[in-house]
């Protein structure tokens, strides 16, 4: 049988295969692991996103209906009438 010497440019390819092979191996065995990691990740944004868009507007102020919490006037001949009117109008309000 006969055997001859690899060159240096031969015995550096064999090498990066067994190294890629090994590589390709190793990052095979992880994938699953890694992916389950990646899948958590993503459920917890989105459920913290979806959880914000519920919890801002519950707890942010509605400005829709008008506070009333005084009334001036700087006209002095207005008729007490008109004043009661404006009160009834704004306790029906609330």
């Amino acid at each position: 049988m006969e055997h001859r010497q690899l060159t240096d440019n031969e015995f550096e390819q064999l090498w990066q295969v067994a190294g890629a092979r090994s590589q390709g191996q190793r990052l095979a065995k992880e994938y699953p692991a890694w992916r389950r990691q990646q899948r958590r990740t993503v459920v917890v944004a989105a459920t913290l996103a979806m959880m914000a868009g519920v919890a801002i507007p519950l707890f942010s102020p509605t400005a829709t209906e008008p506070d009333y919490l005084g009334v001036c006037c700087n006209h002095s001949g207005i008729a007490d009438s008109q004043w009661a009117n404006l009160a009834e109008a704004m306790l029906l309000e609330a």
